[in-house]
């Protein structure tokens, strides 16, 4: 792969980059929406490699994220999938840069909670209904703040949140 920092990838942005090369965020859905580079398609690092055949189409793939870290890992699953390395471009650099560097971007302000608040309010909102209703009724309630509890624990161990997935394909997070 090759690596480029933010004021080389503006100037190859701003001489053109043409219709075989194509950028893409490899951040999540939430973090796109606050703000992206415009132009870019969305691919989450997890779902990278099952783009590669669509990729494999440019000869030209500007990869980017928000501190240069996920990006990077993309690059390198594409290549150990077969994706030529001369293809893809790690492009290095912070997105609190972009606009000290002019890279042309779109932003959205604020009427959108990111999905990892949703996925807290959910939890923090089941687990006080499982204690109240346990005063209440009956102690069985308990078992609700239980297993909210050792969910958010398998979440942590797995390193994957599957109320952050679920979450993700509500209508109002679309």
């Amino acid at each position: 792969m090759k690596e480029i920092g933010l004021q080389a990838f503006k100037t190859a942005i701003d001489s053109g980059l043409g219709k075989d090369a194509i950028i893409i965020d490899v951040r999540r859905p939430d973090e796109c929406e606050k703000i992206r580079i415009k132009g870019s398609t969305n691919y989450p690092l997890d779902e990278i490699v099952s783009h590669k055949d669509e990729l494999s189409k440019y000869k030209k793939i500007y990869v980017y994220c928000a501190a240069g870290v996920r990006c990077k890992k993309a690059c390198e699953a594409l290549e150990k999938v077969g994706m030529d390395s001369d293809q893809l471009i790690h492009i290095m650099g912070e997105s609190s840069d972009w606009k000290k560097v002019g890279l042309p971007i779109e932003e959205t302000k604020g009427g959108h909670v990111a999905i990892q608040r949703q996925v807290y309010f959910l939890a923090s909102s089941l687990i006080l209904l499982g204690l109240l209703l346990s005063l209440i009724y009956s102690l069985w309630w308990l078992l609700l703040p239980f297993f909210i509890g050792a969910g958010m624990f398998t979440s942590a161990v797995r390193g994957v949140c599957y109320s952050e997935i679920i979450l993700s394909k509500m209508p109002w997070n679309r």
